[in-house]
């Protein structure tokens, strides 16, 4: 099911937006900002729906949220959408991870038809951007044990496994690993 009709039984589509894409469309990745945060939450909302184990999040839960809370988060974090034509196909997020020198990639997903092209790896790079303009050092990240498309994906950007490893937040049975990118290196 394509996005827009995933967002329209979901009935979490905006009134007026209309989602048509075609594969032959170039992705393009813009920043959010505050003026996007009807696009951000979509998107956000179908990643939630779509691959709900992923995330520290859930639909639910975020389906609450009002527009200031998404502008709040347009201000607070390096926020990335992937778009054809004017249709949201995927999203990441760079946040602080705790000190000046490092930043978190988070939130990071991508539609199902969009994968396995150079969609993610766009994502990925605005965030890389975003956090060496910050004046990181590194930049950390957590992956689902199993998930090998986004280990490559990430590794394909220099990201290495650290060794750790603790509880999806989402299922407590399943685990993931963490990575990380020397930006000072680069």
């Amino acid at each position: 099911m394509g996005f827009a009709r995933r967002l329209d039984t979901m009935g979490i589509m905006s009134e007026g937006e209309s989602r048509a894409s075609t594969a032959d469309q170039e992705v393009v990745v813009i920043r959010v900002t505050g003026d996007n945060w009807r696009e951000l939450r979509d998107v956000r909302l179908a990643a939630l729906a779509e691959a709900p184990a992923a995330f520290g999040s859930s639909l639910r839960r975020e389906q609450d949220f009002d527009e200031d809370h998404w502008r709040a988060w347009t201000r607070s974090a390096g926020l990335f959408m992937a778009l054809v034509g004017e249709s949201p196909v995927g999203m990441a997020a760079g946040v602080s991870g705790g000190s000046d020198a490092e930043r978190k990639l988070v939130a990071m997903w991508v539609e199902p038809a969009w994968r396995g092209r150079d969609t993610a790896s766009k994502l990925v790079s605005s965030v890389v951007d975003w956090a060496g303009s910050e004046g990181s050092d590194r930049l950390r990240l957590w992956v689902a044990e199993g998930n090998e498309s986004a280990r490559r994906l990430y590794e394909g950007h220099g990201f290495e496994v650290t060794g750790g490893r603790k509880p999806m937040p989402s299922n407590p049975a399943l685990y993931r690993y963490e990575m990380v990118l020397a930006l000072n290196l680069r």
